[in-house]
């Protein structure tokens, strides 16, 4: 079936039958997945935020000019000691990923809260399941979960509203990766997005952590979560959507919207980590930019374009006022959202999310990031039954060449084979509930961790393999 028509197909399949469970066969057919939700005991934290410093009266020392700028606040510290949720000496290698209650509360009956599911990296078996109730009777569905470089804390978005953009709803919940207790309640003036790991370029472990509506912070995991530098929309002259950290460290690149009201293209915003300021713009021509995706070189940067259903290749040789974007390719699905590079960076993969158009995808294109070639849907696309899909994660073993899709509205973790191009499993999510994203991190027996791969890239020994991976393919 050509794209056009699989599109068309897709939309179709949206308004005839129910979302839930939802996937095509090889015959673009629906049928109902065969998966049943994993029965978890679902352990519940409720945190009395009523007993905890107001809005505006944060712990004294935590609060610092970046922070005040964009008006995070730290609304509370919570007793996060005890035992631990789960065994890393049975389950060292853990994908981590949020449990949500749908767009618009969609599994209000199944899943009320915002959570999240510790779940086997190599096994798939469901390890631990927690969800938080903040006393609130509506939450906003957790979207890009965050994790520390050394694995100690989970930064899980949500909100005390089911809206997008409400202002003085949001909340990052700073969870104890070993008790899976809240460690802390961080307020945002608007509901939050998402949150992933860098490290910046004078070796500092960072986490950034944004909103909807474009306010910026970076954190400092190690001190306390204390904001170190910020910015909004106020900074980067249009609507920021996802950042993303390079390889050095030194910027962030910020998918950019133009301003409310305004025909114009959109593109990315180069932010420098060491004066918080906008250094550059860079054009895609399209409206919807949103997932950046950097050559492990650092010399090329590559955006997903919603609007046009393509994918921009940014070059970053030379001085900042030198970048520019030097070509453009077709995603070959619609809406493509997040992107994904394979170990060998030979290939770009695109999860299928309908972003500005039907919002029911669900399959994955292929592109060739060497040639960019220009013609619709080359090198190819697949149907993967993950119906609206944002995000892809690298699995850190490249002998298994996976990549994870987090699906938010068929409820499942798609494992996807990049060699055979192939569905491998499918992981329904604890008790039916939303996932949106997650990492993969490796703990030892003692909980020490290593982060190794996000919604940011690879990091730590995953990355190192990575770099062996590329000067073996450069030698021959």
């Amino acid at each position: 079936m050509c794209i056009r028509s699989k599109l068309l197909a897709i939309i179709a399949l949206a308004l005839l039958v129910p979302l839930l469970g939802v996937a095509c066969g090889d015959d673009d057919e629906p049928v109902v997945s065969d998966e049943t939700p994993a029965a978890v005991e679902t352990v519940i934290q409720v945190a009395n935020l009523e007993a905890q410093p107001a809005a505006g009266a944060a712990p004294s020392g935590w609060a610092t000019e970046w922070s005040e700028k964009i008006d995070y606040q730290l609304l509370a510290t919570m007793d996060d000691s005890g035992p631990a949720a789960w065994d890393p000496a049975e389950h060292p290698d853990v994908f981590i990923t949020t449990v949500g209650p749908g767009y618009s509360r969609m599994l209000s009956e199944k899943v009320t809260m915002p959570g999240v599911a510790i779940i086997d990296a190599k096994t798939h078996e469901t390890v631990a399941y927690r969800s938080y109730d903040l006393g609130a009777e509506n939450y906003f569905e957790p979207h890009g979960m965050g994790i520390s470089p050394d694995g100690r804390w989970i930064y899980l978005p949500t909100g005390i509203s089911a809206g997008f953009g409400d202002t003085g709803t949001g909340r990052f919940l700073v969870i104890n990766a070993r008790t899976l207790k809240l460690h802390q309640v961080i307020s945002t003036p608007t509901s939050p997005h998402h949150a992933k790991a860098f490290i910046d370029a004078e070796g500092n472990e960072r986490v950034i952590m944004y909103t909807f509506r474009g306010q910026f912070a970076v954190v400092d995991p190690n001190d306390d979560n204390r904001v170190v530098g910020s910015f909004d929309n106020g900074t980067l002259t249009g609507r920021g959507y996802l950042a993303f950290a390079n390889p050095t460290g030194q910027y962030i690149f910020v998918s950019l919207r133009p301003p409310s009201g305004m025909e114009t293209d959109g593109g990315v915003a180069v932010v420098d980590t060491k004066t918080w300021r906008v250094i550059r713009n860079i054009s895609t021509h399209d409206e919807s930019p949103i997932w950046v995706e950097f050559t492990n070189d650092g010399k090329y940067a590559f955006v997903s374009n919603g609007h046009h259903s393509n994918i921009a290749k940014i070059s970053l040789e030379g001085a900042p006022p030198e970048w520019e974007m030097v070509g453009q390719t077709q995603a070959g699905i619609a809406g493509p959202y997040g992107i994904r590079f394979n170990w060998d960076e030979t290939q770009l993969w695109s999860i299928e999310k309908g972003e500005g158009s039907h919002n029911r995808g669900d399959g994955i294109g292929l592109a060739d990031p060497v040639r960019m070639p220009r013609s619709w849907g080359s090198p190819g696309a697949w149907t993967t039954g993950c119906v609206r899909g944002d995000h892809l994660t690298l699995h850190p073993d490249p002998e298994l060449n996976e990549v994870w899709l987090t699906c938010n509205a068929s409820f499942e973790i798609v494992v996807w084979d990049m060699e055979n191009k192939e569905v491998k499993a499918r992981i329904p999510m604890p008790n039916g509930g939303s996932t949106h994203s997650g990492g993969f991190v490796h703990y030892n027996a003692d909980f020490t961790a290593e982060l190794l791969s996000d919604q940011n890239g690879l990091h730590g020994s995953a990355l190192d393999a990575k770099v062996a991976i590329l000067e073996a393919t450069a030698k021959k």
